[in-house]
């Protein structure tokens, strides 16, 4: 299944585009407050803007995860995105 094919979850929450290496998630972009729908959509060109920093991104595990809105923060690639820094 891919991203596009995944139904959005629907639970209130900041979404984010998640980066896994080695056992640890960076948020990378987000967070898309409860709009998992773009969250999806965003993973791909997060995916692409990782790897022009770091080649051994192309390694990494891509996805999403929601958290509550009391631990939301900007993720790392946002001024990249024009979101919220």
């Amino acid at each position: 299944m891919t991203d596009a094919e995944q139904t959005p979850d629907t639970k209130p929450g900041g979404y984010y585009v998640t980066m896994v290496r080695d056992g640890r998630v960076a948020y990378l972009v987000g967070p898309f407050i409860n709009d998992h729908a773009a969250a999806l959509r965003a993973v791909e060109p997060a995916r692409i803007a990782a790897a022009k920093i770091d080649p051994f991104a192309d390694f990494d595990l891509f996805g999403t995860a929601r958290l509550d809105f009391e631990h939301c923060r900007p993720g790392a690639l946002n001024a990249a995105f024009g979101l919220p820094q």
